[in-house]
């Protein structure tokens, strides 16, 4: 036994130094080597791992191996591709299990699961929702005043810590949940709460080691988890509290019941009167999910904004020419006191302030993960294989002095060029970037726009046995710590007391062992994918990660049926096709060699870049008829975002059975569902698209396999006959074309000389059907054309390219021809046979998204850049607040050629700055990036590897033809 043992830490010391996917990074061996080495600098040293990772980036680069599966970056300019808006990133296990809420939208570690939750959530956070409570967070705003007002002359100094948190506590429960916790009402602002909120962020880096002490911790009973650490009894009085207040809301759960009483102004409207109206599945609406959420919401919402206001108040305090400065400033622009949001908001200098103080509170001090599902990321000459944890850190974005000069120095003043703060903007990170970007950040900067202002202009403070040590950030444990706690403390002038001593307490949470949601049909499960790495603390090399994996199978993720519906973008082929919620992949009836010839294209990476993103397959399982879903564990993709790492018993099979071919291949396929029992799950193509146009074209003249039977190949080759199949290589199987709302085509479109022809009854055969904008075309369409005319076939599709005096077709055609191009040359270099395989074609019909697409690749840092700013701001007026309170809009028009003009100068009142604010910020967050087109190869039921037999001519006859007609179609 002792021998096996050595054998396999042998093993494991190899795997992990030479021969895993990431050996090749450089960092320190240990570190490489084990997650102890991590957790003796972490829970040992306490908090010192971020340092020693600068240590390394000193020694090794911008890039090093941290640990046996992590990678961490230091490189500005990076951080807007790792953290992206638009390309999916998943999260790291790892981290996200430290606080025990698997089921929140903080825990969601697939990118897709993420963006369904999220999607929900970001209207309740939008600034122009903000803002429609700005009168309640002002309430609050003066009542902590009041507050602090109330102790001077007591002799006492506070830590006003204390105080922010019970503020932000109660701001961010007001306004999510409805009635609030009340802290500001207690006498000492609840010093537990802030400490024990500190000890849960404390307490991640044993608990990430170690998720399995969640539920043995937890299990004990009350008494003696207060015993152990008294901060708890205060945390489990709060998870009570949410448990209690979601428990409330889903007692009177009706949809309908809920929006009319707020209609009626019975009740607030609360984010999750919102997420309990909204179309998410049932599962994502449950107690436990709500709960864990608002566990989330509150702590993040309260913790890291009271520590950006401490830090802002002590060095305002510390600095009196820059406080001075700042009161200048409200006095000439805000006399009466009276000013709103909208006009702190354009106060230069407290933008400074609050700014050089989000900079310098760091939001999260920990390294923030993410990794890409599907492709490999590149920096620089290094190739980062899909699926590896990679992180940066805000310390060390914050602190570079080649953008941030003096970068431990408080310096509001370093944001008041509108140039150089646009560009500073780009590399403040204290909410992160990218699709997961804090989901509160509205929220947090208007509690520091209206607390700021009010605390300097009506109590007056000062600093109390703190200097800048006292919140110089030492320790990194999720959030950042300095020496001591009690790092900010102040008192009211005339005092001469002590501070009390603060409490440090370590705060726990719970874990709660439950399979995640996912995007798939009710009765789906999802036989498990081999991931590259595991964070599995005691075992990662791969076989032993599946053990463990395979450990925890036995539950299996049950969905509402909603969470699939039926996919609306199929140009051609069988029924059944269905799309998952997020509309980011399909699962679609298949056969088994399908399902084979992907498992296999991991061989063929050339061919592979031209086929849909294989996900796994979907295959009939028990005596109920439920589904179950199998994956490969060779060559398949990782997971979608959307789908968890559940397995069943009966894997779907790999490769086709003996008598596939006479089974399963040739079954009818004229529209009718494909009826197998297997389902094979891919990316779906048209997502990403607004408006997608969707050709489907058949490949070869010979549309049959070896294995036909001879009745099949007879009916095969009269359609081939009859078709441009059998001339040009290829047929049209089915398109649509979006047209415009209620079926109207863009001026300047092409008319379609076959609608009029196809007119008809509904259903029948080669009818042009109008639905929604779109127009469809079946595949009765595609074979009434000949070689002499396919072309005006291809120049209906293209029609959607044409908007007005802005054609865009041949833009589209010329692509087409390029892409088509490549797919020959792929082809001509693999050995294969195709029988019936389509190539799919997709391109952007809405003019807009079209024109944004294009110019977003003529210049993306730019448009990167502008997507990093507040995303409902027009760029095309400013508004310059005056010392009266009223608003100077100076407008920036420009001529039809895009020259600026005579410059427009409006003077309005601030109900109407906000007004036309809230309408510009009630634009949908987190929208996908433009795309052009893009073009996949699919359909390949009757497709095979052919080893020596040469280039597959059949469809290269066809692939060679397109590539002719798009050409032509490109020089018209």
């Amino acid at each position: 036994m002792l021998g096996l043992l050595l054998l396999y830490l042998i093993y494991l010391t190899v795997y992990r130094l030479w021969l895993c996917p990431i050996a090749k990074f450089p960092g320190p061996r240990l570190a490489a080597l084990t997650l102890w080495y991590e957790f003796y600098y972490d829970a040992i040293k306490y908090g010192k791992y971020t340092f020693r990772i600068a240590e390394m980036h000193k020694k090794y680069g911008p890039i090093v191996r941290i640990s046996p599966y992590e990678l961490h970056i230091d490189d500005s300019e990076y951080y807007e591709v790792l953290y992206s808006r638009g390309t999916p990133r998943n999260k790291y296990e790892f981290y996200t299990t430290q606080f025990g809420t698997p089921l929140s939208v903080f825990s969601a570690v697939e990118h897709e699961q993420h963006k369904i939750l999220r999607s929900h959530m970001n209207p309740f956070f939008s600034m122009a929702r903000v803002r429609r409570l700005e009168p309640t967070i002002q309430a609050l705003v003066d009542k902590l005043c009041q507050r602090l007002r109330e102790w001077k002359g007591t002799g006492a100094s506070i830590n006003i810590q204390y105080a922010y948190t019970a503020f932000a506590t109660d701001v961010v429960t007001e306004y999510t949940m409805g009635p609030g916790h009340l802290y500001l009402d207690a006498p000492d602002f609840v010093p537990m709460w802030s400490d024990t909120i500190s000890g849960i962020a404390k307490s991640g880096v044993i608990f990430k080691h170690f998720p399995w002490m969640f539920p043995i911790f937890m299990s004990l009973p009350p008494m003696i988890v207060t015993a152990l650490n008294p901060g708890m009894n205060l945390f489990l009085e709060h998870q009570r509290r949410c448990d209690r207040r979601i428990r409330d809301i889903l007692e009177s759960n009706e949809a309908e019941q809920i929006q009319e009483k707020v209609l009626d102004g019975v009740m607030q409207p609360t984010l999750f009167h919102d997420i309990l109206s909204s179309k998410l599945p049932g599962i994502y609406k449950s107690h436990k999910r709500l709960a864990q959420e608002m566990q989330v919401v509150i702590g993040a919402g309260a913790e890291t904004t009271a520590k950006a206001l401490a830090f802002i108040t002590f060095y305002l305090l510390n600095n009196p020419e820059k406080q001075r400065k700042l009161k200048q400033e409200l006095a000439a622009l805000d006399p009466k006191q009276s000013a709103t949001l909208v006009q702190f908001e354009q106060m230069p200098y407290l933008n400074g302030v609050i700014l050089e103080g989000l900079r310098l509170s760091y939001g999260l001090s920990t390294r923030l993960q993410r990794s890409a599902p599907y492709h490999a990321l590149k920096y620089k000459e290094w190739t980062i294989p899909p699926n590896t944890p990679v992180g940066m850190t805000s310390l060390f974005m914050h602190h570079n002095e080649k953008i941030f000069p003096d970068s431990y120095t408080f310096t509001p003043e370093r944001w008041l060029d509108p140039e150089e703060r646009k560009y500073l903007e780009k590399y403040m990170v204290s909410f992160s970037k990218g699709s997961r970007q804090c989901v509160g950040m509205n929220l947090a900067r208007t509690e520091m726009f209206l607390v700021i202002p009010k605390i300097f202009r009506t109590v007056d403070l000062e600093l109390f046995e703190t200097t800048v040590e006292d919140v110089r950030i030492i320790h990194d444990l999720f959030l950042p710590f300095p020496k001591t706690d009690s790092s900010k403390a102040t008192k009211s002038r005339k005092t001469t007391a002590l501070e009390p001593k603060a409490t440090h307490n370590r705060g726990l949470s719970r874990r709660l062992h439950t399979v995640s949601s996912c995007d798939i049909p009710s009765g789906f499960n999802l036989a498990l994918h081999l991931q590259p790495y595991h964070y599995s603390f005691f075992s990662i090399a791969p076989v032993f990660d599946l053990v463990f994996a395979l450990s925890d199978s036995v539950k299996t993720p049950k969905l509402d049926t909603d969470s699939f519906v039926a996919f609306d973008h199929a140009a051609a082929g069988h029924e059944g096709i269905h799309c998952s919620l997020s509309g980011s992949f399909i699962a679609k009836p298949c056969t088994a060699q399908e399902v084979a010839f992907y498992e296999s294209s991991t061989q063929h990476p050339a061919f592979r870049e031209f086929m849909p993103t294989f996900i796994g397959t979907l295959s009939s399982g028990d005596q109920q008829q439920s589904i179950v879903a199998a994956a490969s564990q060779q060559g398949a993709t990782v997971l979608p975002p959307s789908i968890s790492s559940s397995t069943s018993e009966t894997p779907a099979p790999t490769s086709p059975p003996p008598n596939a071919a006479k089974d399963e291949s040739w079954v009818p396929s004229g529209g009718k569902k494909l009826d197998t029992g297997i389902s094979i799950v891919l990316e779906n193509v048209a997502s990403g698209f607004k408006r997608p146009n969707v050709l489907d074209v058949k490949l070869g003249a010979r549309l049959w396999a070896d294995d036909a039977p001879l009745t099949k190949r007879s009916k095969l080759d009269a359609v081939s006959k009859e078709t441009t199949s059998s001339s040009m290589g290829f047929r049209i199987a089915g398109m649509k074309v979006w047209t415009g709302v209620n079926g109207e085509t863009d001026e300047g479109s092409k008319t379609d000389p076959y609608a009029t022809k196809y007119e008809g009854a509904e259903g029948a055969r080669g009818e042009v059907i109008e639905k929604d904008g779109y127009k469809r075309y079946d595949k009765w369409y595609g074979r009434s054309f000949h070689a002499e005319n396919v072309k005006e076939g291809f120049e209906v599709f293209l029609a959607g390219a044409k908007a007005g005096s802005i054609d865009r077709s041949k833009i589209v055609a010329q692509r087409l021809a390029d892409e088509l191009n490549t797919v020959q040359h792929v082809l001509q270099s693999e050995e294969s046979r195709m029988y019936s395989a389509s190539v799919l074609i997709v391109y952007e019909g809405d003019p807009e998204a079209m024109e944004r697409a294009l110019q977003e690749e003529k210049n993306p840092k730019k448009a990167a850049l502008e997507a990093d700013e507040d995303e409902d701001e027009d760029e095309d007026f400013d508004l310059q607040l005056q010392s009266d309170g009223t608003f100077q809009v100076v407008d920036f028009p420009v001529d039809q050629n895009g020259a600026p003009q005579q410059a427009i100068n409006i003077t309005i009142d601030p109900e109407t700055a906000q007004a036309q604010l809230e309408q510009l910020e009630e634009e949908e967050d987190e929208e996908d990036p433009p795309k052009v087109l893009d073009l996949r190869l699919i359909d390949f039921a009757h497709a095979n590897w052919t080893p020596g037999e040469g280039p597959d001519e059949n469809s290269l006859a066809g692939v060679r033809n397109l590539v002719k007609m798009f050409s032509e179609l490109a020089a018209e």
